[in-house]
């Protein structure tokens, strides 16, 4: 049985620059990349830690002078009142 070119199975050619088969390639460090996408994810890691840092220290104030509470009957009170109840 003959195999034409129609039936063969179709890969598609490695890419330009691919994978060094004995590693022998020296990384890609151009300016400009190498390095940028872990620097960003480090700095949206320390600034959602110090977001909820801050958050923490609102919540834990907030919660030791009971604002919170006062906060929130006072809300309920006028939703109640313009509800007519």
């Amino acid at each position: 049985m003959d195999v034409t070119d129609d039936e063969r199975p179709r890969t598609a050619p490695p890419p330009a620059g691919g994978p060094d088969p004995m590693g022998t390639s020296e990384p890609d460090m151009e300016f400009g990349h190498g390095g940028e996408e872990g620097q960003t994810t480090a700095e949206y890691a320390l600034l959602t830690g110090a977001m909820a840092l801050i958050l923490g220290l609102v919540a834990a104030w907030a919660a030791s002078t009971g604002k919170i509470g006062g906060l929130l009957d006072t809300v309920f009170d006028s939703l109640i009142g313009s509800a007519g109840g």
